[in-house]
């Protein structure tokens, strides 16, 4: 990797804010260059915030991090198709918000602040880092709005579709999802919301930490890792079980996992998944449970296996391979 030593100290004085405008614009670059490059960034920052001496990074520690870059580079080669524009989409993103994050955030508001809206069209998934260091995933057809005075008392954020949030730690200002009829709040974890307007159930699954949550009906829930709430909408009832984790951030790795799924159900998702719409020739029987695991297939493989397992046959919409 060219200047190798002088992209590092451009990286640190990024983060603590030092930098001109004709240096952004070289981070900026360098950012797009990879998506190995955002993911280094962003543990170069977490090394600057987890030490002591807000002007010091260990060189032992920064020197690691871009060996296993490297390393990492070599041993991947090319990557297929089918992840690079969901690298492309990372990127992307996080190079837009780091400026406004780590340049603008905590100099004083000029003038009336607007909501910020972050949201993905069906069959595309990205990143977001917030204000406050938090990272969000936003699955496909999502929509994430964050308040105009977040990080000012606490930090709230509106949800519709599903994302999966690393919450940034801090005491002092408590975080809260409200997702339709639930709402979520977390002081530092990492979690699941599933809430698509056109799906029966909200799904809230902690991985890491401790949240609470709430559906204006009963009192305040605290959920333990491992455990999963789902709010369902038309009983507007809430039942607490445990989940596989993997299961339900696999979208996160471009895959979708369908277990004992209703078919009208399991097809609006696979429909979100590809960015399609499908036609079926006759009512579906929500009798009919689909079991599947989507990864590496084709839109076109995914309809001729339902046109098997099923007695629908299915046609497909708005698609370009």
């Amino acid at each position: 990797m060219r200047n190798n030593i002088y992209i590092q100290e451009k990286l640190l004085a990024f983060i603590q804010k030092k930098t001109d405008v004709k240096d952004n614009e070289l981070i900026q670059q360098w950012l797009e260059e990879s998506e190995e490059n955002v993911n280094l960034f962003l543990k170069l920052k977490k090394l600057y915030e987890e030490e002591d001496h807000p002007d010091y990074l260990p060189k032992n520690e920064i020197e690691d991090q871009w060996l296993k870059l490297e390393e990492g580079i070599e041993k991947k080669g090319v990557r297929s198709n089918r992840y690079k524009w969901l690298m492309g989409a990372a990127a992307s993103v996080l190079i837009l918000v780091a400026f406004s994050v780590f340049w603008r955030y905590g100099l004083p508001p000029e003038g009336p602040q607007k909501e910020s809206m972050y949201q993905t069209n069906t069959g595309e998934r990205k990143s977001v880092m917030l204000a406050d260091g938090t990272l969000v995933w936003l699955n496909a057809g999502s929509k994430l709005v964050v308040s105009n005075d977040f990080g000012q008392e606490d930090r709230k954020v509106t949800l519709e579709g599903e994302a999966w949030f690393d919450v940034k730690k801090n005491a002092k200002k408590s975080f809260v999802v409200k997702a339709g009829d639930i709402k979520v709040k977390v002081y530092g974890t990492q979690f699941n919301i599933n809430a698509y307007e056109w799906n029966p159930t909200i799904s809230t699954s902690l991985e890491e930490g401790s949240i609470s949550y709430s559906d204006g009906m009963s009192g305040e829930l605290f959920i333990a890792p491992g455990e999963q709430v789902i709010f369902h909408k038309v009983e507007r009832s809430t039942t607490l079980k445990r989940f596989n984790t993997m299961d339900h951030i696999a979208w996160k790795s471009n895959k979708l996992v369908l277990k004992g799924v209703p078919l009208s159900l399991a097809v609006r998702k696979i429909e979100n998944f590809y960015g399609i719409q499908l036609h079926a020739d006759s009512q579906l029987a929500d009798g009919d449970l689909i079991t599947m695991t989507i990864e590496n297939d084709s839109p076109q493989e995914i309809v001729d296996l339902l046109n098997t397992i099923t007695t629908n046959q299915f046609t497909m919409k708005n698609y370009s391979p």
